[in-house]
């Protein structure tokens, strides 16, 4: 086989452990995780059987986190198959990012010390882990773990909290490889079946679910997990809150139409930044018939004015290439 072409995935500061075969493959380990402060970084590589995409960043210069991204990254791949995470510590349990770093890190433990183990093992050991050693921080966070076979891929995603993952199948949202937002916002666009009103409801900040949350609150008593069987050409999009509450599924299936793996992370990224930086109203949309508008100013409280409102974004897309 023809080597790829590819460029070494990225630079040694998220490197946990890097190497390559004789076909030009990449596997190792990289995390935002093992930075004490991550403002941006990016993560970019490509193997015969996938491609991974990745981008953090603080959120720009409207951003309530002028100085600091509580969010994480995490890619482990190996000749089975992958882990991806994405884990948002929540910056109101001031310890957010020490969560989500203690988190990245035991799933990067469990994952390589236990191949065989369930997703939801993992998940529930990362959630320990923070627990014990966050001193009260909070993380949210979505995992991919994949395993290549024969006849394609065997696929969980777990979820916590108010991250999210979507599937992506021909262009369309893939429900089964779908996961929830954990949030009271979505809750109630579940309940009143208003779903677009999930964009501009300030109860988007309090979550359901996290690594170390539930030593103190257990309204979500496990990881929601979902198991595929995926197929080459379908696409995976991760990402934190910070991208969920600004891009809608409908918008995320129409640049997938004219996008793949690293152009669609780039598109998708730069509408979540543009959005997340704008100082007056902006449009969603939700559907192919329904635009939502959306102003920051609006969702918050007088007291809240004069503040910049934006939020860290990451944004990961896997791609299952055809052979």
């Amino acid at each position: 086989m023809e080597k790829l072409v590819t460029d070494r995935p990225t630079d040694p500061s998220i490197e946990i452990g890097y190497r390559t075969d004789g076909k030009g493959n990449h596997f190792g380990a990289w995390s935002t995780g093992i930075k004490e402060q991550s403002m941006a970084d990016e993560l970019h590589l490509q193997n015969s059987d996938i491609r991974i995409d990745i981008k953090t960043d603080h959120g720009g210069p409207e951003s309530k986190y002028p100085d600091k991204n509580e969010d994480v990254f995490l890619a482990v791949v190996d000749e089975e198959g992958f882990l991806l995470g994405v884990i948002d510590g929540a910056g109101g349990s001031k310890k957010g990012r020490k969560a989500a770093c203690l988190a990245s890190e035991a799933l990067n433990h469990m994952y390589k010390r236990s191949p065989a183990a369930d997703l939801k093992t993992i998940m529930q050991a990362a959630d320990t882990h923070v627990g014990e050693n966050a001193e009260n921080g909070v993380a949210t966070g979505v995992v991919i773990r994949a395993k290549k076979e024969q006849a394609g891929w065997d696929v969980q995603i777990g979820a916590l909290g108010d991250c999210k993952v979507m599937t992506i199948r021909n262009g369309k949202k893939h429900p089964e490889g779908t996961t929830n937002l954990q949030n009271a916002a979505a809750l109630q666009a579940l309940l009143s079946k208003k779903l677009e009103g999930y964009y501009c409801d300030i109860a988007q900040n309090r979550i359901f679910g996290g690594f170390g949350l539930y030593t103190r609150q257990r309204l979500v008593e496990e990881p929601e997990i979902l198991t595929l069987k995926a197929e080459a050409g379908d696409q995976f999009v991760a990402a934190s809150d910070g991208f969920w509450d600004l891009v809608s599924e409908y918008e995320i299936e129409e640049l997938s139409k004219q996008y793949r793996g690293k152009e669609l992370q780039k598109q998708l990224y730069a509408l979540a930044y543009r959005r997340n930086n704008s100082t007056g109203p902006f449009l969603i949309q939700h559907d192919a018939t329904t635009t939502v508008t959306k102003e920051f100013t609006k969702m918050y409280p007088p007291e809240y004015a004069g503040r910049k409102l934006g939020d860290n974004i990451t944004i990961a897309v896997v791609d299952l290439l055809a052979a």
